[in-house]
């Protein structure tokens, strides 16, 4: 029986992991390139090494006859390419971004002469032009994600408002500079009507048009690493989007051990009154009040290798540096709000007795209540009318 019970987490668990990988790798880049020696002619048959400087993962290529390279589904950070082939010096790109969802092209020119002879090419990072497909990508990048400021009032921090800066994304008030990014329209779409998805999967919600709803479907802000507004030419898998597609990829651990924690405070205590709140001169309310405000947005984040030491694990021990890595964020969110100071009327003690022989306007004029149980068509005209109860007093 055990054996079976074994058998069955065993299947399950490789039909999980296969299904992983058997999903669109839309959160993935690509790097693409020709390599060339020294008059222009393709080097077919080099081995090109590219090593994600984060992990130290690395991907092993061949050139084709023509050349020419192609290394998918790289997860989104910096890389370094290393091409190698006899008679030739090793040629090295370093520092080689891989974006959410794009191709990176990278054309190496190889030297003559021996491959422990080392050619470093730099400036590899200029302007990319994505010439393999038609689609105008703008891509948010973590420095952005992690330094540009978003404002905590009234809702947890939304990474579409960094979503407005993108040069094709209109705020509902039709200016790309201003608003909260609700509602936003992508690439002359309707407003809401663009797709989303993180690490390759849908986050779209049933609401249309609604960032906030959608918002609760991405990761804590800290957990992303950055993310892509595709426009015109996007790939048919996103059908269902209108004017554009936001692409989220998540972060993940790497050799080095990084966490976050943060708390962004808003409190009345340090708030100043507001323009057209009371300001002690009505004598009914001396006091100068100002709203309650208690609102905190905390958390934290924590990625890096899986590492269980062998002296405290034995042979459970395991060393996942350029192999095996974690990543976990949290984030939460709690508001306490009062309203603004404002007049109630609530009724007398004899009014509970049904004597409103005293209830006037606000001018002062006495307010006549009438009995419901006297209605009668009006006999000098249209309508209806009622006997007032005597003395403005309810039996």
């Amino acid at each position: 029986m055990p054996r079976k019970i074994f058998q069955l987490l065993t299947t399950f668990l490789l039909t999980g992991l296969l299904s992983a990988f058997a999903f669109a790798q839309t959160d993935r880049g690509t790097i693409t390139g020709t390599v060339t020696d020294s008059t222009g002619a393709a080097v077919t048959g080099a081995t090109v090494i590219v090593t994600n400087i984060g992990t130290n993962t690395s991907n092993t290529n061949v050139t084709s006859g023509s050349g020419y390279f192609t290394v998918p589904a790289l997860q989104v950070g910096a890389y370094r390419i290393k091409v190698e082939k006899a008679g030739f010096k090793t040629a090295i790109s370093d520092n080689v971004s891989v974006s959410v969802g794009n191709s990176t092209a990278v054309d190496i020119s190889m030297e003559v002469g021996n491959v422990s002879q080392t050619v470093e090419i730099v400036a590899a990072n200029g302007a990319q032009l994505q010439t393999e497909t038609s689609k105008i990508s703008s891509t948010v990048a973590n420095k952005l994600v992690e330094e540009l400021p978003l404002v905590v009032s009234g809702a947890v921090r939304n990474p579409f408002d960094l979503a407005v800066l993108t040069p094709e994304a209109k705020a509902p008030n039709g200016d790309s500079t201003s608003g909260t990014g609700a509602n936003f329209a992508i690439g002359g779409g309707q407003a809401g009507a663009w797709g989303i998805t993180l690490d390759g999967a849908s986050s779209a919600t049933a609401r249309f048009g609604s960032t906030q709803w959608a918002s609760l479907n991405t990761p804590s802000l800290d957990a992303i690493t950055e993310f892509t507004v595709d426009t015109n030419g996007y790939k048919a898998e996103f059908g269902r989007a209108s004017g554009g597609i936001i692409s989220f990829a998540s972060k993940s651990g790497t050799n080095n051990l990084h966490g976050t924690a943060y708390e962004f405070l808003r409190n009345d205590a340090f708030d100043a009154r507001g323009f057209f709140q009371d300001n002690g001169d009505d004598p009914r309310n001396p006091k100068r009040t100002k709203p309650v405000l208690k609102q905190h947005d905390f958390g934290g984040s924590i990625g890096g290798p899986v590492w269980f030491p062998k002296r405290l694990f034995g042979p459970f021990g395991y060393d996942g540096r350029n192999k095996t890595f974690f990543f976990t964020s949290l984030e939460y969110y709690r508001q306490r709000v009062g309203v603004s100071p404002t007049f109630f009327t609530v009724p007398t003690p004899e009014m509970y007795n049904g004597d409103f022989s005293k209830l006037v306007d606000a001018s002062g004029k006495p307010v006549i209540i009438y009995d419901p149980a006297t209605t009668r068509a009006n006999p000098n005209g249209s309508g209806f009318i009622r006997d007032p109860f005597p003395g403005n007093i309810i039996p």
